[in-house]
């Protein structure tokens, strides 16, 4: 074999062993509803830290997810506009962010992953400097990734389905109809569905 191929054949494979930790580049948050604990993984650094999750009938969906969106001063449309700080939406409605206070290690909230506010900025930013995160949500739960993302295509057709049938402004009231949101550089900014994936709490 010549030495061309041997460091053809070397590189291909020190870049397939490579590969996973590549793809593993994203914060790794993996929260566990039954421990009501989220273990973080970032390049350089980790942490422990006690959440609240969804209590019974607003449970914490399971599953893994990505990033949908960030928000670093967002407030609850579901809930007289609650503070949720540092939000990080992981599923349509349903955010890991801070709190000024919940009962740390059982679950409080709405249906999102709470943090004391501290420690969400601290995630917030492990997530932005690291170019996302993937989250994994194990434990006790009728709700599922799956069955939310179901949830939300179904409001979507049905926002669509009444929107097609109301008139448009010009014909409602003379006014023209306003300018469409702005898009942001950010890929995690806010959605432009408005109500669509608002936030519970």
């Amino acid at each position: 074999m010549s030495s061309t191929i041997r460091a053809v054949l070397a590189a291909t494979a020190i870049g397939l062993a490579l590969a996973p930790s590549l793809a593993q580049a994203k914060v790794l948050i993996s929260v566990d509803l039954d421990a009501q604990t989220v273990h973080v993984q970032g390049k350089s650094q980790s942490y422990d830290w006690k959440v609240s999750s969804g209590q019974r009938g607003y449970d914490t969906p399971t599953g893994t997810a990505g990033v949908l969106w960030m928000d670093k001063d967002h407030h609850s449309d579901e809930y007289d506009q609650a503070p949720m700080p540092n939000a990080i939406f992981f599923a349509p409605g349903y955010a890991i962010h801070g709190a000024s206070k919940s009962h740390w290690g059982q679950r409080a909230s709405h249906g999102c992953v709470r943090l004391p506010v501290a420690k969400s900025a601290i995630l917030w930013e492990m997530v932005k400097a690291e170019g996302g995160a993937e989250f994994t949500i194990t434990g006790d739960s009728p709700e599922t990734m799956a069955s939310v993302r179901a949830k939300a295509r179904e409001k979507a057709a049905a926002v669509a389905s009444n929107t097609a049938a109301a008139p448009a402004a010009d014909d409602r009231d003379g006014a023209s109809a306003p300018d469409a949101q702005a898009a942001s550089d950010s890929p995690y900014a806010a959605p432009r569905h408005g109500g669509l994936f608002g936030s519970f709490y």
